[in-house]
């Protein structure tokens, strides 16, 4: 970012880089990732251009705008060519003012054929300063922290909210330029280290920290309109608010358990397409790309069929509202905390969380810890055990997925590590692995709705690497999850309870 003053004019606000300004217009894989055209390959002519640098502006205008990159399909880290969706557009990210606005402009900024999108930087600009020409002067000269006489009613109080749940997410990273403490508050300090190392904590131990943080409490008092609150009642029920539970079963009724199944089914089908064109690639690994994509996309076909798309959910299809707002009708996890009912501690009855903002190998260490915790030092009863184990298997096959290289701490990767951990539990337990997976799916309240049409199809719907569940096949058995290795399991329970400095970037 720089500064610069045009003529006489008024200081502008300038963004430089320089990072490519020697490279070849025709070299098409530099850059950063997540900034770039990800649809020049699909192009006839391959090269860095006007339309693709206007693409990576409004990327940069979308992230200032949010605090975050759009994403394409369903969720974060999924590559947009391998789709035919465009960009999933979230409008409750923008100021609700202007919300229409901005969903236009990214809308046509961020279209996949550039020959739709703005034709040179002059309209793209025209059309950005649109979004904020008919802003009255009232709001135009509000700044990031208005006076109470400025905010509409009950604006102080959502702000002071979503203040403290910044703050409370702050707590489990260490800073970001969208939360970043800058008063010096350390939780770490104070004994509170999820930022450091994943656990699991509750909102009671969330709330002994709150209790030293200053300025926290100084907002809360705002918030509450008085000093004698409770701290652990707020800090409970800020972080309900904002949960959504791990397993299935304790987010969705029967019609919404349906849904889930049919996503589970496609994601099965598409992770067969993935296996198809590994096999293919592998095969062919010197044939033009042009030419090895139709070749790709016939053996997937012979070999997968058609992937119908699943159906969407409704508020109908949750056990809570809140979890309706926070997920919408694809299931896209917006929640700032991940919740395990039914696994809090005795004496402890607040909520049980963890940060959903960690990867889900940093999810899954933080749940096998507190599961041999609970197991070995709490003694607990396998009826209260086995829902944990059942967290664990939902993010099995997302370990395999995306966290199963080759780890030399472990001699394995770690989706492997963490299935023969699973198989472990379940045989020291007496449970076979389909008990305790089917956990996730236990009935819920029956809801009057019909089953969910497996037969659309339609665009293809992508995994997330975000937190999700994964595979419950058809025939009641987990997929991708081999349960026959005993092999080397007391070096892996030994490895585990020293905690091996294991956790990769998603």
């Amino acid at each position: 970012m720089g500064i610069r003053t045009p003529g006489k004019k008024q200081n502008q606000l300038c963004l430089f880089d320089f990072s490519l300004s020697k490279v070849s217009p025709e070299d098409i894989s530099v850059g950063t990732p997540g900034y770039l055209d990800p649809f020049i390959s699909e192009r006839k002519v391959k090269r860095w251009d006007i339309s693709s640098e206007c693409f990576s502006a409004a990327m940069t205008l979308h992230e200032m705008a949010t605090g975050v990159l759009p994403t394409w399909g369903e969720g974060k880290n999924i590559d947009p060519a391998s789709i035919r969706a465009e960009m999933t557009i979230l409008p409750e990210r923008f100021d609700p003012d202007l919300r229409d606005r901005f969903v236009r402009f990214f809308e046509k900024a961020l279209r996949r054929d550039h020959r739709q999108r703005f034709d040179n930087p002059d309209e793209m600009l025209k059309a950005w300063s649109d979004v904020f020409a008919t802003i009255d002067d009232r709001k135009k000269s509000r700044t990031a922290h208005p006076s109470e006489d400025e905010l509409e009613p009950g604006g102080l109080q959502r702000a002071a909210t979503q203040w403290l749940l910044v703050r409370l997410e702050s707590y489990f990273h260490e800073g970001s330029r969208v939360s970043e403490r800058k008063d010096g508050f350390d939780p770490a300090a104070h004994g509170f280290t999820a930022a450091s190392r994943p656990h699991l904590v509750s909102a009671q131990q969330l709330a002994e920290v709150v209790q030293a943080d200053p300025l926290f409490l100084e907002v809360a008092e705002c918030l509450e309109g008085n000093s004698g609150f409770s701290v652990s009642a707020l800090v409970q029920r800020l972080v309900e608010a904002e949960a959504v539970p791990t397993l299935p079963r304790d987010r969705y009724k029967d019609g919404g358990l349906r849904n889930r199944q049919d996503w589970e089914e496609t994601w099965r089908l598409q992770r067969h397409e993935d296996a198809v064109e590994a096999e293919v690639r592998s095969q062919r690994p010197e044939v033009n790309e042009e030419i090895l994509k139709p070749v790709i996309r016939k053996a997937q076909l012979e070999k997968v069929g058609d992937i119908p798309v699943p159906p969407k959910y409704g508020n109908p299809d949750f056990k809570n509202t809140s979890f309706w707002k926070l997920r919408g009708k694809l299931d896209v996890p917006k929640e700032r905390w991940i919740s395990y009912p039914g696994a809090e501690r005795d004496g402890d009855t607040s909520s049980l969380i963890a940060w959903a903002g960690w990867n889900h190998l940093q999810q899954a260490q933080a749940l096998a810890e507190y599961f041999l915790d609970a197991k070995d030092a709490h003694g607990w009863p396998t009826a209260k055990l086995k829902p944990q184990l059942a967290a664990l298997a939902d993010l099995l096959p997302w370990l395999k997925q995306w966290h199963n290289t080759f780890d030399p701490n472990y001699g394995m990767g770690l989706g492997d590590y963490f299935q023969g951990f699973l198989e472990e539990q379940c045989r020291a337990l007496e449970m076979t692995f389909q008990e305790v997976n089917a956990v996730r799916f236990e009935a819920a309240e029956a809801v009057a709705r019909p089953p969910a049409d497996r037969r659309r199809k339609g665009r293809r719907i992508r995994m997330s690497r975000d937190r999700s569940a994964d595979m419950l096949s058809a025939d009641g058995t987990a997929t991708f999850c081999r349960l026959d290795s005993e092999e080397g399991t007391p070096d892996r329970m030994s490895a585990f309870r020293q905690r091996a400095e294991c956790t990769r970037s998603v």
